[in-house]
C-alpha cells in the first residue's frame, strides 16, 4: 500500500534540531577556517619580512665594511709611497696595513653572515609550482626611501583601536563560539518533551485518490501523536553543561587572547617610539663623526696628524654607521612586528 505522510516536531526539534544544528556549525566552519589561514598567513608574513631585512643589514654592513676597506687601501698604498719617497716612517705602513687587514677580516665574517641571511631569506621564495628559488649570492637591496625617524607615521594609529576585534585569532575565538552557541542551543532543546504530529495518506494499492469529490484527507488516511520523555535527565543535563563550560573556556581563551595582544600592541608601539627617538640622536652623532673624520684626513694630508689618529677616527666612524644601520634595521623590523601584533600583515 501506497503511504505518503508528514512528522512534525510541536516541541523539542521546532526551532532547532541535530540536523540543522550541524548545518549551521559546518557553514561556521568554513569562516573558522579562512580566520585560521589569515592566522597563518600573518605568521608566515612576519617570519618572511623580518628575514628580509635581516638579509638588507647583512648587505649593507658589507657595502660599509668594503668601502672602508677601499678608503684604508688607498691610505696605505699612499704611506708606503710616502715612505719610499723617505717623507714617511717605516712604521707608518705597518699601522696602515694592521688597518687594512684588520677590515679586510672584517669583510670575511660579515660574508658569511650576508650568505647565511641570503639563504635563509631564499626560505620564503617559491614559484605558483611550488618550486624552491635561490636568491643569487650577489642580489642588493632595493633603496629605502622612507625615512627611519617618521616609520610610525606610515601606520594609521586611529585604526589600532579595531585590530584586535579584527585580529585574526580573535576571529578564530568568534567563529569557535559561534559554533559552540550552536551546540549549547540544541542541548538546551533536548530538554523539551518529544512531541510529534504525524499525518499519512493512504492509497489504494499503489495508487492515490484522484476524485476531487472524494477528497483523501477525509478518507483515506491516518493520524497520530507521540510523546515521550526521560525519567531522568542525567545525560541531557550533562551534556548541557559541558557545552556550558566550553562556551565559557572558549570566552575567557578570547578575552585572555584580546588583553595579550592590546598589551603587545602598546607594548611594540612604545618601543618603536623610543628606536625612533634614538635614531634621531644617533644620527647627529654619526654626522658629527664624519666632520671628526675628516677634519682630521685634513690635518694628515698637511702633515698636521698622525695615522694614529686617522685609523682611530675611522675605525669610530665606521663602528658607528654599523650601528646606525642596525638601529635603522630594527626600526624596520619593530614596525614589521607591530603589524604582525595587529595582525595586519594579511592584504
Amino acid at each position: 500500500q501506497a503511504v505518503v505522510g508528514i512528522k512534525l516536531p510541536l516541541l523539542r526539534g521546532l526551532l532547532i534540531d541535530e540536523r540543522r544544528t550541524r548545518l549551521f556549525q559546518a557553514r561556521n566552519l568554513a569562516n573558522l577556517n579562512l580566520a585560521g589561514g589569515d592566522e597563518m598567513r600573518n605568521e608566515v608574513l612576519f617570519d618572511a619580512t623580518q628575514a628580509y631585512w635581516d638579509w638588507y643589514y647583512a648587505n649593507q654592513s658589507l657595502e660599509i665594511i668594503e668601502n672602508a676597506i677601499i678608503i684604508s687601501d688607498q691610505r696605505f698604498q699612499a704611506v708606503k709611497d710616502g715612505y719610499f719617497a723617505g717623507d714617511k716612517p717605516a712604521i707608518d705602513t705597518v699601522e696602515a696595513l694592521i688597518q687594512l687587514q684588520t677590515w679586510q677580516l672584517q669583510r670575511q665574517d660579515a660574508q658569511v653572515k650576508l650568505n647565511k641571511a641570503t639563504l635563509n631569506l631564499s626560505n620564503f621564495l617559491w614559484t605558483e609550482e611550488g618550486v624552491p628559488m635561490q636568491i643569487a649570492f650577489e642580489s642588493t637591496p632595493g633603496t629605502i626611501s622612507e625615512d627611519p625617524a617618521s616609520t610610525l607615521e606610515t601606520i594609521n594609529i586611529t585604526e589600532q583601536g579595531n585590530w584586535v576585534s579584527s585580529h585574526p585569532s580573535i576571529r578564530k575565538y568568534n567563529f569557535k563560539q559561534k559554533e559552540l552557541e550552536y551546540e549549547r542551543r540544541w542541548k538546551k532543546e533536548q530538554f523539551k518533551p518529544q512531541l510529534d504530529l504525524e499525518y499519512n495518506l493512504l492509497g489504494n494499492g499503489l495508487q492515490f485518490q484522484d476524485n476531487a469529490s472524494n477528497i483523501p484527507f477525509y478518507n483515506n488516511y491516518k493520524w497520530g501523536a507521540t510523546f515521550s520523555f526521560p525519567l531522568f535527565l542525567r545525560k541531557v543535563s550533562g551534556g548541557y553543561e559541558m557545552a556550558q563550560l566550553k562556551l565559557l573556556d572558549n570566552d575567557l581563551k578570547r578575552s585572555q587572547k584580546e588583553l595579550e595582544l592590546e598589551n603587545k600592541i602598546n607594548q611594540i608601539t612604545t618601543e618603536l617610539q623610543n628606536l625612533q627617538a634614538q635614531y634621531g640622536n644617533f644620527s647627529s652623532m654619526v654626522a658629527n663623526y664624519e666632520r671628526m673624520y675628516e677634519g682630521e684626513r685634513e690635518k694628515f694630508a698637511i702633515g698636521e696628524s698622525s695615522l694614529f689618529l686617522i685609523n682611530s677616527r675611522e675605525t669610530k666612524l665606521l663602528e658607528n654607521r654599523l650601528k646606525l644601520l642596525k638601529l635603522e634595521t630594527e626600526i624596520f623590523k619593530t614596525r614589521n612586528k607591530l603589524l604582525w601584533a595587529g595582525g595586519r600583515l594579511v592584504p
